[in-house]
C-alpha cells in the first residue's frame, strides 16, 4: 500500500520520475517492515491477554483482590499463551499460504475436477514441506 500511495501521490504532483520511484520503494519497504513487526506484536499481545484472562477466570480471581501468587501464576500463563499464539500463528500462515498457492497453481492449469483435487492436496503438502523446511533452516542460522 505504501508503495502505490507514495508513487501516485508524487506522480500527481509532477515530481521527477527518479524521485517518486525511490520514495515509493522506500515507503514500500517501510510498510513491509512495519507489517511484519506489528503483526507479531499484535498476535503476542492477543495471546498474552487471552491467556491471562483465561487463567484469572480459571482461578476465580478478580485483579483488584488478587494475591501475589495468583498474579504471578496469571503472568506466567499469559507469557506462555503469548508464545503459543505466535507459534501457532506461524504454523497457520504456512498452511494457509500453501493452500492458497496450491489453489492458484491448479486454477492456472485448468485440470478436470478429479485430478484438480488431487493436485491441490499434493501441492499443499509440497508447499507445507518447503515452508517448514525453509523456516527450520532459517531458525538454525
Amino acid at each position: 500500500m505504501g508503495f502505490f500511495t507514495v508513487y501516485h501521490w508524487f506522480l500527481a504532483r509532477g515530481a521527477a520520475p527518479t524521485a517518486h520511484w525511490v520514495l515509493a520503494i522506500l515507503a514500500g519497504l517501510a510498510g513491509i517492515v512495519l507489517a511484519v513487526f506489528l503483526q507479531r506484536v499484535a498476535v503476542a499481545v492477543a495471546g498474552f491477554l487471552v491467556g491471562g484472562w483465561y487463567m484469572a477466570g480459571l482461578l476465580g480471581v478478580h485483579f483488584a483482590t488478587a494475591r501475589g501468587v495468583d498474579l504471578l501464576l496469571i503472568l506466567v500463563v499469559a507469557i506462555i499463551a503469548a508464545v503459543a499464539a505466535v507459534w501457532v500463528f506461524d504454523l497457520a500462515l504456512v498452511v494457509l499460504s500453501s493452500l492458497a498457492g496450491a489453489q492458484l497453481i491448479v486454477e492456472a492449469l485448468h485440470p478436470r475436477p478429479g485430478p484438480a483435487r488431487l493436485l491441490v492436496v499434493v501441492l499443499l503438502g509440497v508447499g507445507i514441506a518447503i515452508q517448514l523446511g525453509w523456516t527450520a533452516r532459517r531458525q538454525e542460522a
